[in-house]
């Protein structure tokens, strides 16, 4: 599940018009956040601080309440959950599914309570790379930091 999926709608506006009418742009800011596009650039967003500040603690009351309820069981079923999204979950030993999601919801809420998201894609990369260690047939001595630096957008090894 996504973050943005948590949160309200996001309007969005051309950043031209932001820029010769900035006033009637940041009046709907009463109504959530803007998404400005630009052309050939990534786009905005603008949101109002408080707003921030309550989308961040919520997204971290929610990580924390995950993150505290991982018991084996929930792990098992989070897994099969998340198995719709990361789909090479399959691939994974029980025991590993269970280190990938409590590492994922553990981090997940380290993330939401720094606002810093970049390393559940660090993390989720690395995985992957591990799963497909396995459905390449490797056994767990095999799989190492040179298979998985041998992958272009993974990162070391999570389990190490």
């Amino acid at each position: 599940m996504s973050a943005a999926r948590l949160l309200p709608p996001t309007r969005t506006e051309n950043f031209s018009t932001f820029l010769r009418h900035p006033n009637s742009v940041i009046e709907k800011l009463e109504q959530g956040e803007i998404r400005l596009s630009r052309r050939g650039a990534e786009d905005l967003v603008i949101a109002r601080v408080s707003q921030d500040s309550q989308n961040r603690e919520a997204l971290e009351h929610l990580a924390r309440l995950i993150a505290a309820s991982l018991d084996d069981d929930t792990c098992d079923r989070m897994a099969n959950s998340l198995a719709d999204e990361y789909t090479w979950i399959e691939f994974l030993p029980i025991d590993e599914r269970r280190e990938f999601v409590g590492s994922y919801f553990r981090l997940l809420r380290a993330s939401a309570k720094l606002g810093a998201f970049g390393r559940v894609t660090e993390l989720l990369n690395s995985w992957e790379g591990t799963a497909e260690a396995y459905a390449l047939g490797l056994e767990p001595a095999e799989i190492d930091e040179d298979f998985l630096a041998s992958k272009e957008s993974l990162v070391p090894n999570p389990r190490t």
